[in-house]
């Protein structure tokens, strides 16, 4: 078989027709070369919007139709993994461990030691292997394991090309989004555009080509913060508005139920729920 880089078509596009194409939604890229191998690569510090397109794919891959396929997943560009991401994903995992051993034959997780070695091995320690699973630093180790007589350093260039256009096409409101997400200590819009190398018009000329304003960026961060805040721990609420940049706790609450749909207190009880 040739593995040659697929196009990037759009989540939707991708989740009704997965196999020969690859999909990639702010730090995340998927591709299905074929019906049986599915490989995942994560970069930055990939959204909650992420972990759900993540898991509408995880959710269709293991209904008992899918045949059995087996699985790579590389770490080694990530960042920072944050908290409500990686609980909606491991929730998932948890709650449909005996579809996952029933469908994947085996797995690799691709590292690069530090936060990404760390979460390789958080990730086996709670998820438990309910399939063969082994993590390497070098990835074409990794899909020589995985994928035995298979063209291993032909399928990691094709990845990797695959990447760095992903990479190259989430422009610059993608490059806004990481840096909110980074540091709410300073969100003004000129030191936001100073950051990035560029002025603030340009900015705001992409984030309204990608339908959003400045505003609504920074207010979605902040949601976002909250969000890891209240997976987190037990701050008090009150503490968890100030800290993300909110005025007050009304509007703070006010922001996150038109967000989410919820109220934070409703939206910790339901984490520590599931």
């Amino acid at each position: 078989m040739v593995y040659a880089p697929a196009p990037l078509v759009d989540p939707t596009t991708f989740l009704a027709r997965s196999v020969g194409a690859a999909t990639a939604a702010d730090g995340m890229l998927l591709w299905c070369p074929r019906e049986d191998l599915r490989l995942l690569v994560l970069w930055g510090t990939p959204s909650e919007q992420s972990a759900d397109t993540l898991v509408a794919f995880m959710s269709a891959e293991i209904k008992p139709e899918r045949g059995r396929y087996r699985s790579y997943v590389d770490l080694r560009r990530l960042e920072a993994i944050g908290s409500a991401p990686f609980e909606r994903f491991l929730g998932f995992m948890r709650a449909h461990t005996a579809r996952f051993a029933a469908q994947v034959e085996r797995s690799v997780l691709v590292h690069g030691g530090g936060v990404t070695g760390a979460a390789a091995a958080g990730y086996s320690r709670l998820v438990g292997e309910p399939f063969e699973s082994r993590a390497f630093t070098d990835p074409v180790e990794a899909l020589e394991w995985l994928c035995p007589g298979e063209d291993a350093p032909t399928i990691t260039e094709s990845l990797d090309t695959m990447y760095d256009r992903a990479a190259r096409e989430e422009g610059l409101a993608a490059r806004a989004r990481r840096r909110l997400r980074a540091d709410l200590k300073d969100v003004s819009l000129q030191r936001v555009a100073a950051d990035l190398g560029v002025a603030p018009r340009s900015l705001q000329r992409d984030l309204a080509t990608a339908g959003s304003t400045f505003r609504l960026e920074v207010r979605a961060a902040r949601i976002e913060a909250a969000k890891e805040a209240l997976a987190r721990g037990e701050d008090k609420l009150f503490s968890i508005a100030i800290d993300v940049g909110f005025a007050s706790l009304q509007a703070f609450s006010d922001a996150f139920v038109e967000a989410t749909g919820e109220r934070p207190s409703a939206y910790r009880a339901r984490l520590r729920s599931e």
